[in-house]
């Protein structure tokens, strides 16, 4: 009997109409709406009432990944109107994008091509307009991977691909925000705490997070923890079979530190803010299970099922416990990176929260599996209720609060 469950991703489809779609954010970012989900019962708010509805000296989860402006338009011709766009996925080899961050002179990247067919053999260039006179961009096909591009950047100036990306790189909105990057975007598809970069979209629910909510969140002894995942392009890939059992999770990276452990041993009740700092928590706890199974630390990628087949009978703190354990053996001190390509849906025990900050997501997508895991397949009433009450949607739309159904 397989313990992968059989769920038909057209179980999850709704209607979302284009004009509930956000194409921009609220001038003020904590005046979105805020559907509060507990116990079978909805509550409508507004998001700077959030500390509110959270109880007192709880753990706040926060991803602190900052979002990389990756999509670079090269004209063909200087006389083109449209563009050829490229955008940046990761390195060439395969990790995470913040290693290819720091590389000067030239990089090799796996690229999505927007346009690709006007873009023969031909090397493409770009004059990028800076202080100290102008830098000159080039790009050249490297070759296929799979459905990627392959390309070979080289740049004039003795700068980092981080500055480069700076200097001439446009904001990766989702492809569902029907509209071109404006300068709005470069601050508020961003968080106000983001700090390490290597994010090619948003963690979008902490785009309403304000000082104004950090300090009522305080007033409440609610402590701010922040974590690390590296929100990956294919959290917009659509799920293309009809079973999620055939569906290849996308991976993302993350980072676990020692601070980071000890911080989910000091108080009980946690809430995770975005589905990435959920899929984060939920990770380390299947590592510290995986460590205990195989006698050791390991950090190759973390199987996408493995909240499905590995034992349901170990308490969170006790994986949290062991994995100090190994750290505490091998002295680490700094942390450790792995790749996770897990995957939660319904079926799947939430252990790591009691609580999700999340946004409204996508039909069909995964974010929705994840969704009714937590809510115990509530996420129906809860997006109905959402559409009939004037709710924005998406990355740049309205929150909700949601408590795991035990």
């Amino acid at each position: 009997m397989s313990l992968i469950p059989e769920i038909r991703i057209s179980d999850f489809d709704y209607e979302l109409p284009a004009e509930r779609i956000a194409a921009y954010p609220l001038e003020e970012r904590d005046q979105s709406k805020l559907l509060v989900y507990k116990d079978g019962m909805i509550t409508d708010a507004v998001f700077n009432q959030l500390s509110e509805f959270l109880p007192d000296g709880a753990s706040m989860y926060f991803n602190q990944s900052k979002v990389v402006f990756t999509r670079l338009f090269f004209k063909i011709h200087d006389s083109d109107e449209k563009h050829v766009e490229i955008f940046c996925l990761e390195p060439a080899d395969g990790l995470e994008l913040a290693s290819a961050l720091t590389s000067k002179n030239s990089v090799v990247m796996k690229c999505m091509v927007g346009r690709a067919k006007r873009w023969k053999d031909q090397e493409l260039t770009m004059r990028i307009p800076h202080s100290r006179g102008d830098i000159m961009l080039y790009a050249e096909k490297a070759g296929r991977q799979n459905d990627v591009f392959l390309v070979h950047f080289t740049w004039s100036a003795d700068i980092t691909f981080a500055e480069i990306l700076e200097l001439a790189g446009h904001v990766p909105l989702p492809p569902y925000i029907k509209r071109e990057d404006e300068a709005i975007d470069r601050s508020r598809y961003q968080t106000i705490y983001a700090r390490r970069e290597g994010s090619v979209a948003a963690p979008t629910a902490g785009l309403h997070f304000t000082e104004r909510v950090f300090e009522s969140l305080r007033k409440k002894d609610v402590a701010l923890n922040f974590l690390t995942l590296h929100v990956g392009a294919g959290t917009f890939a659509p799920v293309k079979s009809e079973y999620i059992a055939q569906h290849q999770m996308h991976g993302e990276y993350i980072e676990i530190t020692r601070e980071l452990l000890e911080s989910l041993l000091q108080r009980k009740q946690r809430i995770a803010v975005g589905t990435t700092s959920l899929r984060t928590l939920e990770s380390i706890y299947y590592l510290g299970v995986r460590t205990m199974l195989e006698g050791d630390l390991s950090i190759h990628d973390l199987d996408q099922w493995c909240g499905f087949t590995y034992p349901k009978d170990i308490a969170f703190e006790q994986s949290i416990e062991q994995l100090l354990k190994v750290f505490d053996l091998h002295k680490i001190d700094s942390g450790i990176k792995l790749k996770t390509h897990l995957i939660i849906a319904p079926g799947y025990q939430i252990r790591s929260v009691d609580a999700l900050v999340t946004n409204f997501h996508q039909p069909s997508s995964t974010l929705l599996l994840l969704v009714s895991a937590v809510t115990g397949g509530e996420w129906c009433k809860i997006y109905d209720h959402a559409l009939a009450h004037g709710y924005r949607f998406l990355s740049y739309g309205d929150s909700s609060l949601l408590f795991v159904k035990k």
